[in-house]
């Protein structure tokens, strides 16, 4: 059966696409792609769609490169044991070492994820967590966010698009959210995240090899098997010895990521950047915004992720994706938010 895909399904305006390629062009190269895989665009899934358009967009439209990358992935995931992964309760790590966190929405609909990698205390943390824990939550974050998070994002977006601009979105149905999915008018293309990394408090005593080995595996996951999610990060309080950090990172990241980042110091207005990009309100204090909540930033679950009628219309529109996943961030201990099958 042919998938009606949503309009401008894939689609890379010039404004987003870093390579001179048009739209037939690029389906005439995802089909190419997939016809490595033995699939074909009639056939797959939206979830696979968008797994093959980032990855071919990774390796600038490279059909062969791509392939390779996927190869890859692939074979990463399974020794990974990926699969398994998401369909297990995670043992959490402990938050206040290194918090971090997905907060609110940008003014462009994405999700802004918050690091204080600053003020994290790496060498503790992996005294209490074994490496291996550490590494398959993040795995787990990144499932999440390419999963549930950019689903629930572009179906927030769609309603904020196609209902009257005076609707609370927060208490939409789920009838009318599943009429949106099956018009096809959920415009999933150009997902990225806007990254916001505090480094208040970073020295160099931080920036030990443990702190080295994390990130470089951390960057690693994240440009070899999570390609084409980012798509702005503000570092801010950028300590003095942030050009030995640079220095150190720079050989792990591809040239296009690194254009993607902008570096703040102490003296720098990097609130008033912020407040560009975000409003107020969806930023925590100390990032100087007003959140509507008590308690500490990155136990807030603040964003559509967190919308139970969303996760809902997810859970029903995508069968395969894990419901252990799906509601993994608004589970209660007697596991109540997570409806029956």
């Amino acid at each position: 059966m042919k998938i009606r895909w949503p309009k401008g399904f894939g689609h890379l305006s010039s404004k987003h696409s870093s390579c001179e390629i048009d739209y037939k062009e690029q389906q005439l190269k995802l089909s190419n792609l997939l016809e490595n895989f033995n699939l074909n665009l009639e056939s797959i899934s939206e979830s696979d769609y968008k797994l093959f358009f980032r990855f071919l967009k990774a390796r600038q439209f490279n059909v062969e490169k791509s392939t390779e990358m996927l190869n890859k992935y692939f074979e990463w995931r399974g020794k990974k044991k990926v699969a398994e992964l998401i369909n297990t309760t995670q043992i959490p790590i402990k938050i206040d070492l290194y918090q971090r966190a997905y907060h609110g929405i940008d003014r462009l609909g994405r999700p802004i994820y918050i690091d204080c990698i600053g003020s994290s205390n790496i060498k503790q943390m992996l005294e209490i967590h074994p490496e291996k824990n550490f590494f398959n939550q993040w795995i787990y974050e990144y499932e999440f966010l390419v999963n549930v998070i950019s689903i629930s994002c572009q179906i927030y977006n769609a309603l904020k698009e196609h209902l009257p601009k005076d609707s609370d979105i927060t208490n939409i149905n789920k009838d009318e959210i599943m009429n949106l999915l099956s018009l096809g008018e959920i415009q999933f293309q150009n997902f990225s995240t806007l990254n916001i990394i505090d480094m208040s408090g970073f020295n160099m005593g931080k920036f030990d090899g443990n702190c080295r080995k994390v990130i470089k595996e951390l960057v690693s996951i994240s440009q070899n098997y999570y390609p084409e999610l980012l798509g702005k990060m503000i570092v801010i309080n950028a300590p003095s010895i942030f050009g030995i950090i640079w220095n150190f990172l720079k050989p792990l990241i591809d040239e296009r990521t690194a254009k993607k980042i902008s570096v703040y110091t102490h003296s720098d207005d990097w609130k008033s950047v912020l407040f560009d990009l975000v409003d107020p309100d969806q930023l925590p204090k100390f990032l100087g915004g007003s959140p509507n909540y008590e308690g500490e930033w990155f136990n807030a679950n603040i964003g559509p992720w967190s919308n139970q009628i969303i996760l809902e219309c997810i859970a029903e529109k995508y069968p395969n994706i894990p419901k252990p996943l799906i509601f993994s961030h608004t589970i209660s201990k007697n596991n109540e938010n997570i409806p029956e099958n």
